[in-house]
């Protein structure tokens, strides 16, 4: 008997809180709003190089930063576009598309999945052909009037150059944009021994 009572007793308790729980919480939440500016992108650097003797390349490097108080951690498909373009002639550009194949180490991304603690950066990189979005190679088009020959090449007058970024990382951030970017570039050509 002692038994019954008890057991009528709890199964009342549980019953009255899940009524009072029920019928005093009928607040809504107020809907999140995604800060602005918690993901950057911080810089973008560039690099000449050579993809063999006599072919000058563009070695671009974009760095970003979640400036956020919050880890970010989901998957990701990134579209985005870097955009360069020869200051002097704005006509002639390039658009070169990004992906997550662009991320490069120490970028914390497994599969998919992009995990990103406060104040932890990321990398992404891609590389410059020197051809413009309409096909002309636009080291021919460089000023060579210097007539600055060094070995087997010749040397352009140094031409400026400007980048900037696009980039979808995370859905719920949406496009992030980066500064315009502005580099120096000193185009050269093989004029000796030719392959």
């Amino acid at each position: 008997m002692i038994r019954f009572k008890l057991m009528k007793i709890i199964v009342l308790s549980v019953l009255l809180t899940t009524c009072f729980t029920l019928i005093s919480c009928n607040e809504s939440l107020p809907l999140y709003e995604q800060p602005e500016n918690s993901l950057a992108i911080t810089r973008v650097l560039a690099s000449q190089g050579l993809v063999e003797p006599g072919i000058p390349i563009l070695y671009i490097v974009i760095e970003g930063m979640n400036q956020y108080e919050e880890t970010y951690d989901d998957t990701v498909n990134v579209q985005g576009e870097l955009r360069i373009w020869w200051e002097r002639h704005p006509e002639l550009s390039a658009t070169l598309l990004l992906s997550n194949a662009n991320f490069i180490p120490p970028t914390p991304i497994h599969g998919s999945r992009l995990t990103l603690d406060p104040n932890q950066t990321f990398a992404m990189k891609t590389v410059y052909y020197f051809f413009s979005d309409d096909g002309q190679y636009i080291v021919d088009l460089l000023d060579y009037s210097a007539n600055d020959i060094r070995g087997d090449y010749q040397y352009a007058k140094p031409e400026t150059f400007i980048m900037k970024v696009d980039l979808l990382v995370y859905k719920q951030i949406g496009m992030i944009s980066s500064e315009s970017t502005k580099i120096e570039v000193t185009g050269f050509r093989r004029v000796r021994g030719e392959l």
